[in-house]
């Protein structure tokens, strides 16, 4: 198991890519979603956010392009979602996070193109992934009871737990994938 946010982690996978020494495809699926409002989400937890969410993704990825550019082929596969096109209140750090990705995406894919390297970004809508858990959570302040957001909050996560039962089976998204 690889973990993006863990520096340790991330100079194993270095390791067993010199073991290996090729990569045909990168899946980079690392990803969680924080809720709350802006006003009461810490500049911390978008920090977060974006370390798994972006930064994880260009760490891994930084990782096996010279290994697919010298094979002058490889396929990265940027996992997004439906957040990074359309904005969704209470999970600001998640849709940013994944506005990013997709930017950070279409930049890369023009710049590995020349040396025989597909990016391809996938942007599935709600699936029933831990992701949906972890999005849950919500900012302390705004669970209690004196948040001006508590009330819109409250609507937002009955509307995520109402949902969660007729979200798609994320093996249909690898398997479309695949």
């Amino acid at each position: 198991q690889l973990d993006v946010t863990d520096q340790n982690s991330i100079h194993n996978f270095q390791l067993y890519l010199k073991e290996i020494n090729r990569v045909d495809l990168l899946i980079n699926n690392a990803g969680y979603a924080h809720g709350g409002f802006v006003e009461e989400i810490p500049v911390e937890e978008y920090r977060k956010q974006f370390e798994t969410n972006l930064f994880g993704a260009i760490s891994i990825t930084q990782l096996v392009l010279p290994y697919m550019r010298e094979q002058k082929s490889g396929k990265i596969i940027n996992i997004s979602s439906i957040s990074g096109q359309v904005g969704f209140p209470g999970l600001s750090p998640y849709v940013s996070s994944k506005y990013a990705l997709e930017g950070w995406s279409e930049s890369l894919r023009l710049e590995v193109k020349p040396f025989g390297i597909d990016v391809v970004l996938v942007e599935p809508g709600s699936y029933n992934t831990n992701t949906w858990e972890v999005g849950k959570q919500l900012a302390t302040n705004q669970s209690e009871t004196t948040s001006p957001y508590k009330e819109y909050m409250d609507k937002i996560q009955k509307h995520i737990n109402s949902g969660s039962d007729t979200f798609g089976n994320p093996i249909d998204v690898s398997n479309k994938i695949v």
